[in-house]
């Protein structure tokens, strides 16, 4: 396979953030973070998840 530019993978990212942001346990997730800790914690999460579900497509 060979490698993706920063910019493919930017967009590859946030392309999986919207897919997860649709899912009703996701965002509850998301609120649940947010009000725990911060919404920078709840973002960061969010990034962290959507390059995890895309290691291994």
């Amino acid at each position: 396979m060979a490698a993706m530019t920063n910019q493919e993978a930017y967009k590859l990212i946030g392309k999986r953030i919207e897919e997860l942001i649709a899912e009703p346990k996701i965002q509850e997730k998301i609120v649940y973070i947010a009000k725990a800790k911060n919404k920078e914690e709840a973002k960061k999460w969010l990034y962290m998840t959507a390059i995890a579900t895309l290691i291994g497509d």
